[in-house]
């Protein structure tokens, strides 16, 4: 069988292109493919290296999944905390969409229920790798494991970004399922620091795949430390990151498809590019906090359509559509890049009261030809009215990071941290006022944790619903 498994290749920048890849009708697949309870990771039975190999491939497929896949109806835990901001506006009939984009999000939501149970069995196809790789394959090869530890981290950075205070980690220990407490988002950081500090402890080989693999670990810990208010210690984390580095997911007609695509181009239009303002009863109405995604003409972000162009309408037959035109059906989608470690860097001299240094640092991406998974974003002028206040400064650095990291799941997070750490109320930062499809925007500033974990007997439900 070991013939039959196709190994992840590495791009030229350093990027890991994930390939799931498991030949029907083999015992392995099966196994792999068996659902896990959620919120508990179960285990998987392996005895050979070409075994331990075929779980780690699974593995990896799972992470891309939960990252930048899913289907063509229903969006992944990234895009669905993405639509609750700013960056996405709902073009879809599910009242699961709609309720998300409206910041009235239940905890009953099916959509977000889906991408949570991914994101936690893929922590489980992680672990359970792990044990097999470390078990199994002699030398145990620290690349690979790194990476998985890396695919384990970023599933529960992600979720305490984007869930409310209360996700359970569960774990299965000598095959019977763990149910553990949840505990809250800055707890969850903490894990998730802890899975990238191993893997940046084994992975020190000099070859590309090891540095590609240690670069995405500490760009992903330094994402951790900024969510602890850590801003000095992540910084120095990604000091070595060169700006064009890229851990990328790739995508293929034969496998799977960007969920960037299948939810914003053709045939679904179920999410439209969000905007400043909406067209309610023919009138644009402004969205207080709302970036204008979709109508600055910024090249980070290329679109098609207008928000005031009724040329089309998204699957709901009534809202305008926009169209991204940055992620095609193939494109490789950038997980974490040297571009994230600049910006950490730049909000960790705010934190300094160097503005001029984090304003420099913001003109020196534009100064120079970026890339964004397969697009090439051109010079951009220079950012002008340097800005004197910390409030000034927190004002252009969020709106810069928000176009740079467009569409990958950042945004949340970033909101919930101008709440958590900088001080300002929900209503500063989320968009409020008058919804476009009717009612009011609502006051939550992150998911719930789904009732699907209630199968847990230790969860009850959120801790709370606070940033």
């Amino acid at each position: 069988m070991r013939n039959l498994i196709k190994r992840a290749r590495w791009g030229a920048v350093g990027a890991a292109a994930l390939l799931p890849a498991l030949v029907t009708g083999c015992d392995l697949k099966q196994s792999l493919l068996s659902p896990q309870q959620p919120g508990v990771i179960g285990p998987t039975s392996v005895t050979t290296p070409t075994g331990a190999e075929a779980l780690r491939i699974g593995a990896m497929g799972s992470f891309k999944a939960w990252v930048a896949g899913g289907g063509a109806n229903f969006a992944n835990l990234p895009m669905m905390s993405d639509l609750l901001t700013d960056v996405w506006a709902s073009g879809d009939t599910q009242s699961q969409h709609n309720e998300t984009d409206q910041r009235t999000v239940q905890s009953s939501n099916g959509v977000v229920s889906s991408g949570y149970s991914a994101a936690q069995q893929a922590r489980g196809f992680a672990l359970t790798a792990i044990t097999a790789l470390k078990t199994y394959v002699t030398p145990a090869p620290a690349a690979e494991i790194g990476e998985l530890y890396f695919a384990m981290g970023f599933a529960e950075l992600q979720m305490s970004e984007a869930l409310c205070n209360g996700v359970p980690f569960g774990a299965m220990v000598a095959g019977v399922p763990t149910y553990t407490a949840p505990i809250t988002n800055a707890d969850g950081f903490k894990l998730a620091s802890a899975r990238f500090d191993t893997a940046l402890a084994m992975v020190t080989g000099t070859d590309a795949a090891s540095i590609a693999i240690h670069r995405v670990n500490e760009i992903a810990k330094a994402r951790a430390q900024v969510d602890l208010g850590n801003y000095a210690a992540a910084a120095a984390l990604v000091a070595d990151v060169p700006t064009n580095y890229q851990y990328l997911l790739t995508f293929s007609l034969t496998t799977t498809s960007s969920e960037l695509y299948q939810l914003n181009g053709n045939p679904s239009s179920r999410f439209v590019v969000g905007d400043s303002f909406a067209v309610v009863n023919n009138v644009p109405t402004t969205i207080k906090n709302a970036l204008p995604f979709a109508s600055a003409g910024d090249p980070r972000i290329p679109v098609t359509g207008a928000t005031n162009n009724a040329a089309r309408k998204g699957f709901d037959g009534s809202t305008p559509w926009v169209g991204q035109l940055l992620y095609g059906q193939t494109d490789p989608f950038p997980v974490l890049t040297g571009i994230d470690a600049r910006l950490i860097e730049a909000e960790a001299k705010i934190a300094t009261g160097d503005y001029a240094g984090m304003f420099a640092t913001l003109n020196a991406l534009r100064a120079s030809p970026q890339t964004i998974g397969n697009k090439t974003i051109p010079v951009m002028p220079a950012l002008t009215n340097a800005p004197t206040t910390k409030d000034a400064a927190l004002n252009i650095f969020f709106r810069e990071k928000a176009f740079w990291q467009w569409g990958r799941g950042f945004r949340l997070g970033d909101l919930r941290r101008l709440i958590r750490q900088y001080g300002r109320t929900q209503d500063q930062v989320f968009p409020v006022g008058s919804w476009f499809k009717g009612g009011t925007y609502g006051t939550d500033v992150n998911i719930p944790t789904p009732d699907t974990e209630l199968t847990n007997p230790n969860f009850h439900g959120c801790i709370d619903r606070n940033a």
